[in-house]
């Protein structure tokens, strides 16, 4: 009984330190490439400053609005690198700053530059666009937006 308690206080010390190493290993392929802070203008006029910060899976929006207030929203980013005829990104598990779920946004990606990426967005709720065009109609989706890698 007492190698079984013995044995069982080991793991239980240890095991978090391994699930922590695990969770720690940096991200691969594109999802590598998305890591660190990136800015960009979105809005119907490419007006309003957003700044991305990217660890892991995990993203945090910045977004500075015209009227002064800052919003942060938070979610995480899947990749599909293989996806074909383009890459895919989906922005889930998105909250408003309230706490209400967002809708997941199906996009394409493509990396110009090791430091821009350009993203064609449905938008939230929406289908994932064919290719990387905007809307020319007016409407808001599908939408393009280029991030630049955030220089300290």
């Amino acid at each position: 009984m007492k190698t079984l308690r013995a044995a069982l206080f080991v793991l239980a010390v240890t095991a978090p330190a391994l699930l922590a190493t695990a969770d720690d290993k940096a991200p691969e392929g594109d999802l590598g490439k998305f890591q660190g802070s990136w800015t960009g203008l979105v809005g119907p006029e490419k007006n309003i400053p957003l700044i991305a910060m990217i660890k892991g899976k995990v993203i945090t929006l910045k977004v500075n609005l015209p009227t002064g207030d800052e919003i942060e929203l938070k979610g995480e980013l899947k990749v599909d690198e293989a996806g074909k005829p383009h890459k895919k990104l989906d922005w889930v598990k998105f909250t408003r700053p309230d706490g209400e779920a967002i809708p997941d946004d199906l996009a394409l990606y493509k990396f110009d530059d090791k430091d821009t990426v350009t993203i064609c967005s449905g938008g939230p709720g929406n289908e994932r666009p064919a290719d990387f065009k905007a809307s020319e109609n007016g409407e808001q989706y599908p939408s393009m937006l280029k991030l630049k890698r955030k220089v300290d």
